[in-house]
């Protein structure tokens, strides 16, 4: 039901903004969402770069709608055990919202957690843990000790 939605989603918004339209693009990302959780990673895939390819033909690929492809594309293929290039893709969506947004945005964390999360799926607990551990300290900083986000990075 929800691939069926998402699919229908994405038809609607080509047809009234086109294919290069953001909202299109983000419609792209959320279908290989749904795809890579009902295990159809190579159509996930597929269209995770499809919709980074677009992305960054929008100012140059500054912009969030990159930066969600970026990192969900390197979600997937961490899923993949392709940890170089997952590596790649996380590294790139966290500095990209680091220019975007500052060090004072609450998404970053999860950015930072990101990183590490590709690393320490490796082993390579020493090289993940100053990402993790800036992750937790700066959402302790933004959102509290008790926001759900927060714990998410302990």
């Amino acid at each position: 039901m929800f691939l069926a939605c998402a699919r229908e989603g994405l038809e609607r918004k080509r047809r009234a903004t086109g294919e290069e339209h953001p909202d299109t693009i983000k419609a792209i990302n959320n279908l290989a969402l749904v795809l890579q959780t009902q295990g159809k990673l190579d159509e996930a895939e597929t269209l995770q770069r499809e919709a980074l390819e677009k992305a960054g033909r929008i100012r140059g690929g500054e912009n969030d709608v990159a930066l969600s492809a970026m990192s969900n594309l390197g979600l997937l293929l961490q899923r993949r055990e392709q940890w170089s290039e997952a590596e790649r893709h996380q590294r790139a969506a966290l500095d990209l919202g680091r220019r975007l947004y500052g060090d004072d945005h609450p998404g970053l964390p999860t950015l930072l957690s990101n990183v590490g999360s590709v690393m320490q799926a490796q082993g390579r607990l020493d090289d993940a843990a100053p990402f993790r551990r800036e992750a937790l300290e700066m959402s302790r900083r933004l959102l509290g000790d008790h926001h759900p986000d927060t714990a998410t990075q302990l």
